[in-house]
């Protein structure tokens, strides 16, 4: 049966769950730290298969490593690093099923060759060099076999950093705030989350199951990959009517999931529930796709950076999982070009003579920053930078990893800085490319979308907001102008002719009857508007706060799975000095917080490549 990816679902009805493939289900083991306390069942001896499909284990020839003495292992022993029979690297295993099993399920559908060959050039591109695709075929969904990394997704291979920095943003977000959980959290301390294999499984099981839900178009068609095999000639799906369905499906793949092809099933899951029609219109140029070998997905040929060379997922498949949309951007909303006239975001979205950016949309779980901020090559909008929760995926040049803090209150924004970022997005309209100015022309416009009534005439702002007649308007003048207008009985004029400061709505001088003519607004002492907005400030985000790194490259001689704890100072008055090229990790927490200190604990230096 071949399946649409443009149009609704077509699949038969469901059947009951006993027809189901035979997984072990997470939902009978105990979430509660104190019932199960026992170790990963995945130490098992090389060449040993796991009942059940697949799995992930140690890789040790058949030597076991007592975990208590693998601690006390310096890590700076190269010896052992090198040591082909001291590897504690994660084997993910090949997902073991019965073709003749997918087949006699009723309501499993295998995928026919040609969407098979579509999903694939959809992903990788018909370029891409083999050794790029093998690598997403030997990655799962595992996590570190250390109990102070136990949280931690473990990556062996550059490629699927992109989608494993992501799910680890919701893994997290699951076990830090989620108190049903009970996860043990230990904030300052080295070892911050604590987590029985139950835990974390179920944190995974959910993770996967909200960002599918997350990126379909259709809630009551949902699709998930069951099955496929070692090099993905073979794909079989199930498509689901209701979330709960789903829920129950996705604990039941977990063996696949865990698997050498657990990660490209789940890609390919979600790149079905949202389907090709939706993300090539979601991408910033769908006729430009097909040529560079679908740069929406993941970036893989003439490129202009080194991507390619590594087969790294690109910025909208991030954005896809983070966000539910195979956007090209991390700006806050869409942005149009090609028109003379300002427009509002409404203007743009009825648009179709324009080019439109698209963006990040409100509301995100998880956040986002990057160094090709720093570096000045793009904007990360307030949607990324403040989110729900102080989770924070960061992309580097070459790799994804993540930053987090226990405290729920890092990194959000009292009452008066969330109205300066509301009213800098909507001065942005009028500022496309983010130089800081708009056009004088633009203020009736910016302040009828702020809801700004004005009961004098613009002429008397000109001198605050342009006195040099530039016939422009700087956003810090703009900012200090609105300020001003939320007390409107405080401005005043100045009479010419005695000095007397009058009301604004006077048009004669209360004290020598002058006409006001063309004199301009006074403000008032800023100082009162300070005290007016100080009542206003609910939240009260640390000043000082730790928070942690997490890198879960493969442990080797030369990266190792790594979680850095932070100590971050933003109370400096001036700003600190640029960032070496040692610092990236600081300039990447800089595009969040400009004045910011940073300062790690431990033998190595976190790394973010």
């Amino acid at each position: 049966m071949s399946f649409d990816f443009g149009s609704q679902f077509n699949h038969p009805p469901q059947e009951t769950d006993t027809n189901m493939v035979e997984r072990k289900s997470s939902s009978d083991m105990s979430l509660d730290p104190e019932v199960n306390n026992n170790k990963p069942s995945v130490l098992e001896e090389e060449g040993e298969k796991k009942k059940g499909g697949g799995g992930y284990k140690y890789k040790d020839n058949s030597k076991k490593i007592d975990v208590e003495k693998k601690q006390e292992i310096n890590q700076n022993d190269e010896a052992f690093l090198d040591d082909p029979e001291g590897e504690i690297y994660n084997i993910f295993y090949p997902f073991d099923f019965k073709t003749e099993d997918m087949k006699n399920e009723k309501n499993i559908i295998e995928m026919d060759s040609k969407t098979l060959q579509r999903m694939k050039d959809t992903i990788w591109g018909k370029e891409a060099e083999t050794k790029d695709i093998d690598r997403w075929y030997q990655q799962g969904f595992g996590f570190v076999p250390h109990e102070e990394m136990g949280f931690g997704l473990l990556q062996l291979h550059g490629g699927p950093c992109g989608i494993l920095a992501s799910v680890q943003g919701f893994v997290l977000r699951e076990l830090l705030f989620d108190p049903l959980l009970k996860v043990q959290l230990k904030n300052e301390s080295d070892t911050p989350v604590i987590v029985t294999d139950q835990q974390k499984t179920e944190a995974l099981t959910r993770s996967l199951h909200k960002i599918l839900l997350k990126c379909a178009i259709d809630k009551h068609n949902l699709p998930w990959i069951v099955a496929l095999d070692n090099k993905g000639s073979k794909v079989w799906y199930r498509v689901h009517e209701t979330p709960e369905k789903l829920r129950q499906q996705v604990e039941e793949s977990m063996p696949l999931l865990q698997s050498a092809v657990g990660v490209v099933a789940f890609l390919f899951s979600i790149v079905m529930a949202r389907s090709f029609d939706i993300l090539l219109s979601e991408v910033d140029d769908p006729n430009n796709l097909w040529s560079c070998h679908i740069y929406a997905l993941k970036n893989t040929t003439h490129v202009m950076t080194n991507v390619h060379r590594f087969g790294h997922c690109s910025q909208e498949l991030v954005n896809l999982v983070l966000s539910g949309r195979a956007v090209s951007n991390t700006h806050d909303g869409d942005k149009a070009f090609g028109s003379n006239e300002s427009m509002s975001q409404a203007d743009i979205g009825n648009a179709k003579d324009l080019f439109i950016l698209k963006g990040i949309g409100p509301n995100q779980e998880i956040g986002f920053l990057t160094s090709l901020e720093v570096m000045g090559y793009t904007k990360v909008g307030e949607h990324y930078k403040t989110p729900k929760y102080p989770i924070w995926v960061i992309g580097s040049s070459s790799h994804y990893s993540v930053v987090f803090a226990l405290d729920e209150n890092v990194g959000k924004i009292s009452v008066e800085d969330a109205e300066q970022v509301s009213v800098r997005r909507a001065f942005t309209i009028y500022d496309q490319l983010e130089h800081g100015f708009i056009q004088f022309r633009d203020l009736n416009l910016l302040l009828s979308d702020l809801g700004i009534k004005l009961d004098f005439d613009l002429s008397d702002c000109r001198v605050l907001l342009d006195p040099d007649n530039t016939q422009v308007i700087v956003w810090v003048q703009f900012w200090k102008f609105f300020q001003q207008l939320k007390h409107p009985e405080k401005l005043k004029w100045e009479c010419k002719q005695c000095t007397f400061q009058n009301p604004l709505n006077k048009k004669n001088c209360e004290v020598c009857d002058d006409l006001k003519g063309s004199q301009p607004i006074i403000l008032f002492d800023e100082d009162t508007a300070k005290e007016t907005n100080k009542s206003k400030s609910e939240t009260k985000a640390p000043k000082n706060f730790t928070m942690y790194h997490f890198n879960g490259l493969r442990q080797t001689k030369k990266d190792r799975p790594l979680l850095t704890k932070l100590r971050v100072f933003d109370e400096a008055d001036i700003e600190a000095p640029p960032p070496g090229i040692a610092e990236e990790l600081t300039g990447l927490i800089r595009t969040k917080w400009p004045y910011a200190i940073v300062e790690y604990s431990g033998p190595f230096a976190p790394k973010v490549d």
